[in-house]
């Protein structure tokens, strides 16, 4: 869920800013989940979910793990960008 703060722009290269315009730098696969997760807002999406929109039909046998790294590093970039809840 994209928290008041933060502007989320996925015409053309996903990319997250500040209301103030500052560019949080994000690696190519953390821009793929913010897209992905906002494809969803406001509704909630499953890492599992998440993974199907990143790799397609051919996710890595660690796509869930990586999801939750990605997360990890979105949250720790970009602090209230994301809302993690029981569900993904």
């Amino acid at each position: 869920m994209v928290e008041a703060g933060w502007s989320v722009d996925v015409s053309g290269v996903t990319a997250v800013r500040t209301t103030d315009g500052i560019a949080i730098d994000l690696r190519p696969k953390e821009r793929a989940v913010v897209a992905a997760v906002a494809l969803h807002h406001p509704a909630t999406v499953s890492a599992a979910g998440i993974a199907a929109l990143v790799w397609g039909d051919t996710p890595p046998a660690t796509a869930i793990k990586a999801v939750h790294n990605h997360v990890a590093r979105l949250r720790r970039s970009a602090v209230g960008l994301l809302e993690t809840t029981a569900v993904g």
